[in-house]
């Protein structure tokens, strides 16, 4: 995406044209401070974000990328493909030629390219993972943390949570400083140069119960990557899930 020139949407979540703009694949919000406007080491200001929303001391990360298989390609169509009447973005590629940002629905596809083998289409996807602190929209004092994402959906961002009772969320990115291909160190807050040999990242999840558990009381500290949280002393259970992920951004190498 990142050789390509943004295009705009109508409600976006940035100065410019942040979700159709590939320069930068993966941000991080290190330790959000609350209450202000989310913002990522590359002083990107995710407008779309209540700061407040945000749990305080969590990790927000975005994710830019085309999904990992075309809708459309060799004049076939992907398995699955609706005839959905919502419009989405594409990254619609050309043999020989510059590639570009088409909206479109599903049904639409490939439309005047049918009978051409060259012409494939592959919906965009952007995306900020982050910890609200609620759970219910209709009621933001019901204090159950809630991951969720910010997602573009036709021409707007809009917001959509997947999984109550997460609390915390930490992430480390594994940095090639030898372009092997393989991460020779972890950094939870890694600089612009840094992030583009990024090879792999580590994302921590500090998950507890939604009601609290009469009688216990949850007196253990938990450890995510780097991050210490503090024993909360109170009545939720909590678990911490980790794993590691590879990235597939281009390394740039220092000639």
């Amino acid at each position: 995406m990142g050789a390509l020139t943004p295009a705009s949407v109508a409600a976006d979540c940035g100065i410019g044209d942040w979700a159709l703009d590939g320069k930068h694949p993966v941000e991080l919000v290190n330790d959000h401070r609350g209450k202000s406007v989310p913002v990522s080491l590359r002083a990107t200001v995710f407008s779309c974000l209540d700061g407040a929303e945000v749990v305080p001391l969590t990790d927000l990360v975005s994710i830019k990328r085309t999904a990992a298989d075309p809708s459309w390609r060799d004049g076939i169509p992907a398995d699955g493909l609706t005839r959905s009447a919502a419009e989405q973005w594409y990254l619609r590629l050309v043999d020989g030629l510059q590639p570009q940002w088409q909206k479109l629905r599903p049904g639409d596809l490939p439309g005047a390219d049918a009978g051409s083998a060259a012409v494939s289409y592959w919906e965009v996807i952007s995306r900020i993972f982050y910890i609200r602190r609620y759970s219910d929209s209709s009621n933001e004092n019901n204090g159950v943390p809630t991951l969720c994402m910010e997602n573009l959906a036709g021409s707007a961002i809009s917001a959509r949570c997947l999984v109550e009772g997460v609390e915390n969320m930490q992430l480390e990115f594994g940095i090639d400083t030898d372009a092997d291909g393989v991460a020779n160190r972890y950094m939870a807050a890694p600089g612009g140069a840094e992030m583009e040999r990024a090879v792999s990242a580590r994302i921590h999840l500090l998950l507890r119960s939604i009601n609290a558990i009469a009688g216990y009381r949850d007196q253990r500290s938990y450890r995510l990557g780097q991050n210490i949280v503090a024993a909360r002393n109170d009545g939720f259970l909590r678990r911490v899930f980790s794993t590691t992920v590879q990235l597939r951004n281009r390394i740039k190498v220092a000639g």
